[in-house]
């Protein structure tokens, strides 16, 4: 999931055009020695709904092939140390044409974004404006799963019943 951070922090960068202006959010790390930043953070994902099965069996491997493909749905969080132009300059560069390049390129399509409510006792005391956005990216996920094929396979036991007793001995070879 780093490199989903990271793919985040370049539409960011490339969105308020200023190179390494976004930082992964990591709790209790501290700030970046700039005057100006995000903090970009992934809060989960999830599936919106069925994955693409695809099982093959691989005969230069002897393996079978699982494969799923399909959507999720990865939600992050963007804080600003600044309650500056930056905020609003990424909220209206998503349809530029060299942030939707960009998001093509890095294969994410961002299908949501909005404001996230970040006042809490200590920002109030401290009188530290933040600005956090929420933003949503579909993406295509594939997963590929190789599994052996087995070919032999020993068993061995014991069949019970009331008091009689017998023992199983069983070898299995798989011939094609």
């Amino acid at each position: 999931m780093d490199i989903d951070v990271q793919k985040v922090q370049k539409i960011i960068d490339q969105c308020v055009l200023k190179p390494r202006y976004s930082y992964p959010m990591f709790k209790n790390a501290p700030r970046p020695p700039v005057a100006a930043y995000a903090a970009v953070r992934l809060m989960g994902t999830y599936s919106p709904g069925y994955d693409e099965v695809d099982n093959k069996f691989d005969e230069g491997t002897d393996e079978f092939v699982f494969t799923t493909k399909g959507f999720r749905i990865l939600s992050f969080d963007v804080l600003f140390s600044r309650d500056d132009v930056d905020v609003d300059f990424l909220n209206n560069s998503f349809y530029r044409p060299d942030v939707l390049d960009l998001m093509k390129k890095l294969g994410m399509v961002l299908i949501s974004k909005g404001p996230i409510l970040v006042k809490t006792l200590t920002l109030e005391s401290q009188w530290e404006v933040r600005t956090a956005i929420r933003l949503d990216f579909n993406v295509i996920r594939t997963q590929v799963t190789r599994i052996p094929r087995i070919v032999k396979a020993h068993i061995q036991g014991e069949f019970q019943e009331a008091e009689t007793s017998l023992p199983i001995d069983i070898d299995i070879t798989f011939t094609p």
